[in-house]
């Protein structure tokens, strides 16, 4: 009963009743209980290994490195897919490992890796890239890399079809073959992870004598942000990641994180802060076509270039919240006035309004808006020149993905 698990929660972990009633409230084990309340990143960080095809991945960027070979890293162009990145490339950077960053245009190439993408990287001399936040699905661009004797790493936590996309590495806890069960994180903590296992091999074989090796605890400040960012769950690891990150964030912030809490008027730093004033004004690069802005803020030692891209940013957000205030009145009134003319007395079972030339850098979040709004599913499509284009966001119990 409700009353026993109190109790036993309350009695194993020595904490007052009221706590123990929320926590029990939350579902939360007796035995999870400490890790709840105190959760501590190395405590509950797992072996690297244990996620399927980590060890493969380590080993071919490990054989990069010692060829002196440039990385590629393809990154998506939200929160999570820039602190990805910027996690990638300042381990890099520490060993002097050169690296080209590519974040795709949302609005001229869209989600994921692509043919231009690949040119980029066999352009610039790059043979081995990696891909973070995205290229879980991106069978044909993967094709066409391997046709160019390319090989790849895939990081991602979307889930797989059957059919995976060809790759050297395809770490990613929703496949069949993974037992790691860290289908919670987000791509920045699993990149966390992968770079934990890079910089133990990096040690065990020796690789830079004179260099001394990088404390990853630096690097929790971009995981919390890209967690909390992502909307996954703060459970287990992703709790430990954010608090720690927070921490980070609160005693010695990177230039970056600084400017955005500057332009943003943000005082205290905690999850409502990551989540409603830094994460929006990273993803309004995303959302407006400079996608790379992100990446630059996040990885920058110089104050004026911070200064420069947070105020650039601080604009992009709000031309975003222009066009998102129109995007979602027309689709309001699209959704009313379709009940009114029908005479339904219901909302319907879901959602779908379209309109044209809607910007899409914001469809996904007016989705979000009208499934808030209705408590339905909700698809909004822009037509443009003869193609559609759209977003869907779902109600629990109901997975679109699935149907």
């Amino acid at each position: 009963s409700d009353l026993e698990k109190i109790s036993i929660i309350e009695n194993e972990n020595k904490i007052p009743k009221l706590l123990a009633k929320i926590l029990a409230g939350r579902e939360i084990p007796s035995s999870d209980v400490d890790s709840f309340l105190n959760p501590e990143v190395n405590k509950l960080i797992l072996n690297p290994s244990e996620l399927f095809d980590l060890d493969k991945g380590v080993d071919l960027i490990v054989k990069c490195i010692s060829k002196k070979e440039k990385i590629g890293i393809l990154g998506d162009y939200d929160v999570d897919g820039a602190t990805s990145s910027s996690i990638l490339k300042l381990f890099f950077d520490h060993y002097g490992v050169k690296t080209e960053i590519y974040i795709p245009d949302r609005l001229k190439e869209g989600y994921g890796p692509n043919n231009s993408a690949i040119d980029f990287f066999y352009d610039n001399g790059i043979n081995t890239f990696i891909t973070v936040d995205c290229g879980a699905t991106s069978i044909e661009p993967m094709i066409y890399a391997s046709s160019k004797g390319m090989n790849s790493i895939i990081i991602d936590h979307h889930k797989v079809d059957n059919n995976l996309p060809v790759s050297y590495a395809h770490i990613n806890p929703s496949r069949n073959e993974d037992n790691s069960g860290l289908n919670d994180l987000a791509a920045v903590g699993l990149t966390f992870i992968f770079v934990v296992g890079l910089r133990r091999t990096i040690r065990n074989n020796n690789i830079f004598p004179d260099i001394n090796e990088p404390s990853l605890k630096q690097y929790l400040d971009l995981v919390a942000l890209g967690t909390v960012c992502d909307v996954v769950q703060l459970r287990g690891l992703n709790r430990a990641f954010v608090k720690e990150g927070i921490d980070i964030i609160s005693k010695n912030s990177r230039l970056g994180i600084d400017g955005l809490i500057s332009i943003s008027g943000s005082k205290d730093i905690g999850v409502t802060e990551l989540g409603y004033r830094i994460g929006p004004r990273i993803n309004a690069a995303g959302r407006t076509g400079a996608s790379d802005l992100g990446v630059r803020l996040l990885t920058s030692n110089s104050e004026d270039e911070v200064l420069a891209i947070s105020e650039r940013l601080d604009n992009l957000n709000k031309q975003r919240q222009n066009i998102e205030e129109t995007v979602l009145f027309e689709a309001i009134n699209n959704v009313d006035n379709n009940i009114a003319d029908k005479k339904l007395n219901t909302i319907p079972n879901s959602i779908i309004v379209s309109g044209k030339s809607w910007h899409l850098g914001v469809l996904g979040i007016v989705a979000s808006r009208l499934k808030d709004k209705y408590y339905r599913p909700s698809f909004v499509i822009s037509s443009s020149e003869g193609k559609l284009t759209g977003s869907a966001r779902s109600i629990s119990g109901i997975d679109i993905g699935k149907l």
